[in-house]
């Protein structure tokens, strides 16, 4: 076995596996994202074992061509360089992580949500289970429970980026209420709007109202009341309405709510997407900017099957073949050593438009043992600090909040330093005299 291993063909074979490996993930990193790079390469199995066959090969390699001396200095150089790089790749695959931070303008936090999604199952006798959720292979996750009256089994049928929030009318539902939901812009951001029973939400100054108890028969000063009369909705407020067609409505006066036009109430503008009596709140996938991550669960009982979504950071109860489960999609937390304030969100736009060319957040970072630090964070000027890399990557739509990625990799140094040692290795074997290099040097000299 050592004989085989100790060859400088299977050196070369698994540094050339090795490299296009790395060239792949690049690839899939910078065209997908990071999270399929580490699923489908960097955190594989086949790569560690390329990468320990690696040194295993270059460690025996290293012995048998006696490298340990000063002519051979630069083939020692470049094969330890190698070694390294991969033990620095082993270091990140098993202790590295990346997460995300969220912060708004004043707020401190120490603690980030890791990149990876978990789904946890319990029954009513508060036995639980939970396993990781790939969203690039489905099949990768099936929890199996075992009841009294039989076995019941949980898959992933499909993973979500987007999903928005749809009201289905279930008048037999118990918990079904009558519910409003809205599309509302103030010129520069758009957010969606729920309004349930005798709810009160104040929009920019702007009251948005769902009277029942009252039917809206008063409506104080700059808002706007919804309620159901004879089977319809209808909407009446204290500032005057305009529609997309040019129609006015005076202030308060009752009239009857279009779902799908677009109305103006001050400096907002709103359009009724659901108007409902006895509804529901489930879920469904878009392709436009969603509110929310989730998977399509498909959970088998011994007589029934249910298809069901299941929306991140929410509690889901689910009834089957007189089951009852509770599940929840969650990211695992990290605290990190220090603590992370934002001071100040900026953006820059491009002239004459509203695109953004760049957007910064100035942080203060303190920690118990060391002096704060103050810095800068953008897109191309990501902040290291105590080992942890903080990278800028999104902002809350109203611009007072910064969401960054924290990324920690014990390897990278170790990584930096095999690729500076093969450098100088490949440097010193221009200089060295038993190189192919120099011979090919000399007779050209000598010719």
């Amino acid at each position: 076995m050592i004989k085989i291993f100790s060859s400088m063909g299977w050196a070369l074979f698994f540094m050339l596996i090795f490299a296009i490996s790395i060239a792949v993930a690049t690839f899939i990193e910078q065209n997908i994202n990071t999270t399929a790079a580490w699923l489908y390469v960097y955190g594989s199995h086949w790569l560690e074992i390329i990468m320990v066959l690696l040194i295993v090969v270059l460690i025996i390699n290293l012995f048998k061509f006696k490298l340990f001396r000063l002519a051979k200095l630069p083939s020692l150089a470049f094969h330890f360089s190698f070694i390294l790089i991969a033990f620095g790749a082993l270091i990140t695959r098993y202790f590295g992580f990346e997460g995300s931070l969220h912060l708004r303008i004043n707020e401190t936090n120490d603690s980030i949500f890791l990149e990876k999604y978990y789904l946890k199952i319990c029954d009513l006798a508060g036995n639980c289970k939970k396993d990781m959720v790939n969203e690039y292979d489905n099949s990768s996750f099936f929890i199996k429970m075992q009841l009294d009256k039989g076995k019941v089994h949980f898959k992933i049928k499909k993973y979500a980026k987007s999903l928005e929030s749809v009201f289905i009318p279930n008048a037999e539902n118990i918990d079904a209420k009558d519910t409003f939901s809205f599309s509302i812009s103030n010129g520069i951001n758009v957010a969606p709007l729920e309004l349930f029973e005798n709810e009160s939400v104040d929009i920019d100054g702007v009251l948005f109202k769902f009277d029942k108890s009252q039917n809206c028969s008063y409506v104080p000063d700059n808002s706007v009341c919804f309620g159901f009369e004879d089977g319809g909705a209808f909407v009446r407020s204290s500032l005057e309405l305009s529609l997309l067609n040019s129609t006015t409505i005076a202030p308060n006066i009752k009239t009857r709510l279009k779902t799908g036009e677009l109305y103006r109430a001050g400096g907002l503008t709103f359009v009724p997407k659901q108007a409902l009596q006895k509804a529901v709140k489930s879920w469904r996938q878009t392709q436009a900017n969603g509110e929310r991550d989730g998977f399509l669960l498909e959970i088998k009982a011994p007589n029934n099957t249910q298809n069901v979504w299941i929306v991140a950071d929410d509690e889901t109860e689910i009834f089957i073949d007189d089951y009852k489960f509770k599940l929840r999609a969650f990211k695992q937390s990290f605290k990190l050593p220090f603590s992370v304030r934002l001071d100040e969100f900026s953006i820059q736009r491009y002239a004459g438009s509203n695109s953004p060319s760049s957007y910064f957040s100035k942080v203060g970072i303190a920690q118990n043992d060391k002096a704060d630090l103050s810095a800068t964070i953008s897109p191309n000027s990501p902040l290291d600090y105590d080992g942890y890399r903080l990278f800028q990557t999104s902002y809350d739509k109203d611009e007072l909040g910064s969401l960054l990625s924290v990324s920690f990799d014990p390897g990278r140094r170790l990584t930096y330093a095999g690729y500076t040692l093969l450098c100088l290795g490949l440097l010193l074997n221009l200089f060295n005299k038993s190189s192919r290099f120099q011979s090919l040097l000399r007779n050209g000299l000598n010719n």
